[in-house]
């Protein structure tokens, strides 16, 4: 279930923060705005980054495709994603809610995620079928 809440109209005026709640949880999106979805794609460069919470567990970012990897693992061809960066998400033709998203797509899944921050230092991802922050910071 995804649902977008705001403040009441008296509290509007002191505080206009939008929150996105995802299967109970709440999380507020402000590092990145929807206007800036552009600037979070990635350059042609090859970056790497590796998880928060587990520092084997990492992402390969390419121009328009993501790795993912665990070291000492060799990687197959369904942890290699093409990577879609869109400011809506739709269900069934119903627009759900805005931006910004990462969708990952190979021959076997689709993941969905809200970008919550994206730049050259740090990836944070609430993943949307859980409702779980991923985050992963550059090498």
């Amino acid at each position: 279930m995804i649902s977008v809440s705001c403040n009441n109209q008296n509290q509007q005026n002191a505080s206009k923060k939008s929150e996105t709640t995802v299967d109970n949880v709440s999380t507020p999106i402000q590092k990145v705005k929807r206007d800036t979805l552009k600037s979070i794609v990635p350059s042609q460069h090859s970056r790497t980054y590796y998880s928060s919470q587990d520092s084997l567990a990492g992402i390969e970012v390419k121009k328009d495709s993501l790795i993912m990897f665990y070291t000492g693992n060799t990687t197959k061809a369904s942890d290699h994603y093409q990577m879609n960066f869109s400011d809506t998400l739709y269900k069934d033709g119903t627009l759900l809610k805005k931006g910004p998203f990462l969708t990952l797509k190979n021959d076997s899944s689709a993941l969905q995620y809200i970008v919550n921050e994206w730049n050259d230092t740090i990836i944070s991802l609430i993943y949307l079928e859980r409702g779980n922050t991923l985050t992963y910071i550059k090498n």
